[in-house]
Order: structure tokens, then C-alpha cells, then sequence
């Protein structure tokens, strides 16, 4: 797993820890929904992440812990849940695939722009097909101890097959800016469809390199040069037909001599 060097105080942390912080202290709230997946089918070059990244921000009230932004002892696990076991809350933590625990991000809010303190899950898979949910549940480290401190859920979505997946969309502001203060998110600047083994969606597509190879060609050919370039060739081709005409002529009446004469074109 690729690990990122930590920015964060950890002796000036653990002095400034809430000891008694609850549950109840705890507001978390999902900025970012997952929206939909392709199924992990083993291969890592092909595993593809939950899009758009999840984002969950955490809000402590001032008066309880003014120092919670900058705390680096909170983190996160997700979990999947089938929709048909949300009843019971069965979760299935091993069909999961990528990096299913977050650490508490500083980051500056993209619409406020003051500083907050996020979970960002930019490198979950699904392992199977069908519609899920995400758990989140947010932890603290106290000494020896784990403490509990809430959970969330996310807006249902569908993890779909290779063949029916409908690509991947530009990425959103919220993950542009993320990756811009420092995080390791996948950024697209545009929507990247799927193109199957059976073609495209559209009649009428064209691969955007293709497009402006054509294009660039049609250019060159209305260009000054290209049409002098073509009337040379032109000219030149003629040319070299008038002479193969003089020299079949001449072989003719060559190889003929003697016989009847064969009347020939003229030039």
C-alpha cells in the first residue's frame, strides 16, 4: 500500500486530545456520494474506484475540541453492504478491494474555503455486481485504546459488470481541488466512456486523435504549398505518360517493320 509522509504533530496531538469525547460530540456528513462502480475482476491495471471518490467531513463543536482539524488520531473504516441486508446491517468487508481505511485529512473547503477535517476514499473496488451501500464508522486511537465515535451510511449505488459499465465521468470540483492541496486522487478532465468490443455507442463516433489526424490532413491539402505540391505531381504524371506512349510507338513500329503498316496516334 502506498503511504504518504505525515504533516501532523502527533506529541502536540495527544496533548491537546479530548479524553472524554463522545459519540453524540461527533457530526459526520457524507460531501461527496459514491455514485457507481465497475467490478474489480482481479486484475490490478484494470481495477476501477468508486466514482466519484467518497467524502466524508467531520464537525466537532468548538466548545468540545477547538483542535479536532489538526487531531490525527481519528480515522475511518467503509465497509460494503448490500441493499438486502440493510436491514440486518450485514457488512462484507472482504469484497472490498483498494485502501478501506482514511485517515483525517486538513483540507480547505472547496465552497468556503476554511480549513475542515475530511476522510477521502479515492481507492475502493467492489469485488461483485449489484447495488450497495457504504458504511462508514469514524474511530480514535487513545493510547492502547480504540473508541468508537459514529457512523454514516451513502446513498445507494450499482456496481456494474465490465460489459455494462457506462464509464467514467469527469472527475468533480470537490476531487480537483483535494488533489490540488496534496491528496492522491485520480483526476479526469473529461468523461471517459466506455467503448466495447462491439463498438461504440454512436454511429457517428470518432476517436478524438483520429479526428484530428483527418483534420489536419484536409488542412494541409488546402494549403498554397500542398496545391502547388499536387499541380507538380500532376504535371509530372503526365509526363512520364506521354513518354511511355513515344517509347510503345516506337517498339511497335520496330518489331512490325517489314510488315503492314500500324496506324498509331499522333500527339
Amino acid at each position: 500500500m502506498n503511504t504518504q509522509p505525515s504533516s501532523h504533530d502527533f506529541a502536540q496531538a495527544q496533548a491537546l486530545q479530548i479524553p472524554g469525547l463522545q459519540d453524540q460530540d461527533c457530526k459526520l456528513i457524507i460531501r461527496q456520494q459514491p455514485r457507481y462502480a465497475r467490478v474489480n475482476i482481479g486484475k490490478e491495471k484494470d481495477r476501477r474506484a468508486v466514482d466519484p471518490p467518497p467524502v466524508i467531513q467531520l464537525i466537532i463543536p468548538h466548545a468540545v475540541d477547538p483542535h479536532y482539524v489538526i487531531n490525527p488520531h481519528f480515522f475511518m473504516m467503509s465497509r460494503l453492504i448490500p441493499v438486502t441486508d440493510m436491514q440486518t446491517g450485514t457488512s462484507h468487508g472482504a469484497l472490498l478491494a483498494g485502501t478501506t481505511v482514511s485517515s483525517s485529512h486538513r483540507l480547505k473547503d472547496p465552497e468556503t474555503d476554511d480549513w475542515g477535517a475530511y476522510f477521502v476514499f479515492g481507492d475502493l473496488s467492489a469485488k461483485i455486481e449489484g447495488i450497495f451501500i457504504l458504511r462508514f464508522d469514524l474511530y480514535e486511537q487513545r493510547d492502547n485504546d480504540v473508541v468508537w465515535l459514529g457512523s454514516t451510511a451513502s446513498d445507494q449505488f450499482t456496481v456494474y459488470s465490465s460489459k455494462t459499465f457506462p464509464g467514467m465521468m469527469e472527475s468533480t470540483l470537490m476531487t480537483k481541488k483535494f488533489q490540488e492541496q496534496g491528496l492522491k486522487l485520480r483526476v479526469r478532465k473529461e468523461p471517459r466512456a466506455l467503448l466495447r468490443k462491439r463498438g461504440p455507442a454512436f454511429d457517428d463516433y470518432e476517436p478524438k486523435k483520429y479526428r484530428a489526424r483527418v483534420q489536419g490532413i484536409e488542412e494541409e491539402s488546402r494549403s498554397p504549398e500542398a496545391s502547388k505540391c499536387g499541380e507538380e505531381q500532376h504535371q509530372a504524371l503526365n509526363q512520364a505518360a506521354r513518354m511511355q506512349n513515344k517509347i510503345l510507338r516506337l517498339f511497335t513500329r520496330i518489331f512490325f517493320a517489314g510488315r503492314a503498316p500500324i496506324e498509331t496516334c499522333q500527339d
